[in-house]
């Protein structure tokens, strides 16, 4: 999978978009825990749209615990990043 192998090289996109695909369960088996620690791992490297989504599963307990707190903190971080 192309996704897959440009996230192993630290493509932050990729990583975004393969945790899309978990989450959906979309070319690969349905996994939100994966999903959301593909988030998190772009997320941490400062991509925006992963913070969107790692907010989004964070508010909604997809793939990891419900918690509204984290989920305020990284709709925060998203939104104080420049668009890519």
């Amino acid at each position: 999978m192309w996704y897959q192998r440009a996230a192993d090289t630290g493509n932050t996109s990729a990583m975004n978009n393969l945790g899309l695909l978990y989450m959906n369960g979309r070319g690969v088996d349905r996994d939100p825990t994966k999903g959301a620690a593909l988030f998190r791992k772009a997320a941490d490297a400062g991509n925006r749209d992963a913070m969107r989504n790692l907010a989004k599963v964070y508010r909604e307990g997809a793939g990891v615990a419900a918690d509204s707190a984290l989920a305020d903190e990284w709709q925060k971080r998203a939104e104080a990043v420049a668009p890519q």
